[in-house]
């Protein structure tokens, strides 16, 4: 009976063996030639192990395939020494398995960002907003009181300037604050000051049982820092000046006549709230001694007097050469104007005019004219109309007409020539 035949594509038991030993055998062989020393000229190989890493992967960071290493020439020996000895102990060929590399990852290019935050064209960026911090309360109080403070003062300069408020709060309000009531040239009247004058004025006009309206003082007040101011500059053209010495003379005299500093301080807190006595010396005191000391320069100056003599002398050649009335000469040339417009002084005694006027009126007939006749105001032409005897000398009267011609150029005429120089600007109604 004859043994079965394996199949085919597989091996018998015998050959199976014979395989075995002679693997057996080629693995003796191949430990003793990896501990005998290598022969002349070949160095000694070295075995490198390679180190098993985790392959990690990087996002957008692409992963260069791995190389496969050269084998050496001494390692491509080895199999052909195994064949010139024992071509049967080389091992049966197997298919060859490629490794696969790791898939490559491509780098993703940056975007390029458009300047209105679009992408491409694409939708844009998601924008992180940071967080909104609340506000502190006190920068809203800030706030609050700054408008409220804006506008008190808003309401404070309507008021002040253009409906022409004068409450006791303003006037302390004024006191603190150096705001100004008008201008006159490079000088500024304060509004303190103003609301003062105005009070002062207002008081005084009451006490003569006057009808003045509050615009009725304000302008009154202006005209008088204005006169003030001309009387300054007309100082400063005349070399006139007042001396603090001066001033302190009169302030002492004042102060003796008074009784008291403190009754002088008792008298400006009643007619100038927040003065003090330098200041009344400073403000009010110096600048009434500067308009008399202008006033005395301009009266006695030789020039002047002349110009109104002769002044006076062809106004009464003209009134003889009937050229033109009496009353004519008054209502063009009489700067006297405490009388009425035609210059009559009604009936006067010795006891009612200047001596030297008196004296020439009673030298004079009825419709006569007097040569010019000199006074502390200027030079008067006189008219007589009527006379009256008394039982004495002493009580006689006499109806005057007069004239008055003061110095020429006059304060007047100067203060008139003052004020052209410079302008006034008023802000307070």
């Amino acid at each position: 009976m004859t043994e079965p035949t394996p199949p085919k594509g597989t091996f018998s038991d015998e050959e199976l063996a014979s395989m075995r030993r002679e693997v057996l055998r080629w693995l003796e062989m191949e430990k003793e030639r990896g501990s005998s020393p290598p022969p002349a000229g070949e160095s000694p190989k070295r075995v490198v192990r390679k180190k098993r890493t985790a392959t990690r992967t990087k996002t957008f960071e692409p992963t260069l395939p791995v190389k496969e290493k050269k084998q050496s020439p001494t390692a491509t020996k080895q199999p052909d020494r195994i064949a010139a000895s024992n071509p049967a102990l080389l091992p049966r060929p197997t298919a060859t398995v490629r490794r696969k590399s790791p898939p490559r990852v491509t780098k993703i290019p940056e975007v390029a960002k458009k300047p209105d935050g679009k992408i491409n064209g694409l939708l844009p960026e998601p924008r992180i907003r940071p967080k909104r911090t609340p506000r502190p309360v006190y920068a809203m109080a800030f706030l609050l009181v700054s408008a409220g403070l804006f506008t008190a003062t808003l309401v404070f300069l309507v008021g002040t300037y253009r409906y022409g408020w004068s409450h006791p709060i303003v006037k302390s309000i004024a006191r603190i604050f150096p705001l100004p009531a008008a201008y006159a040239g490079d000088e500024t009247l304060r509004l303190s000051d103003f609301l003062n004058e105005s009070e002062l004025l207002a008081r005084s006009a009451a006490a003569q049982h006057q009808n003045l309206t509050a615009a009725d003082i304000h302008r009154k007040v202006i005209a008088n820092f204005t006169q003030r101011v001309a009387f300054r500059r007309l100082a400063s053209r005349l070399n006139i000046t007042v001396t603090p010495a001066e001033s302190q003379r009169q302030l002492d005299a004042l102060i003796q006549e008074l009784g008291s500093p403190e009754r002088l301080a008792a008298e400006l807190a009643n007619n100038f709230p927040g003065w003090s006595i330098e200041d009344f010396r400073r403000r009010l005191l110096e600048p009434y001694l500067l308009r008399q000391a202008v006033q005395t320069q301009v009266l006695t100056d030789p020039t002047s007097w002349r110009n109104a003599e002769q002044q006076a002398n062809d106004i009464r050649n003209k009134i003889l050469a009937k050229e033109m009335t009496f009353a004519d000469a008054v209502a063009r040339y009489n700067r006297d104007e405490r009388v009425s417009s035609d210059g009559d002084l009604g009936f006067r005694g010795a006891n009612d005019l200047d001596p030297a006027l008196f004296a020439a009126a009673s030298a004079l007939g009825v419709n006569e004219i007097s040569p010019p006749v000199r006074s502390v105001d200027g030079y008067h032409l006189l008219m007589v109309l009527e006379h009256l005897s008394g039982a004495t000398p002493g009580e006689e009267r006499i109806h005057v007409l007069h004239i008055l011609l003061p110095p020429n150029p006059s304060l007047e005429t100067l203060l008139a020539q003052e004020l052209q120089t410079f302008s006034v600007r008023t802000l307070v109604p």
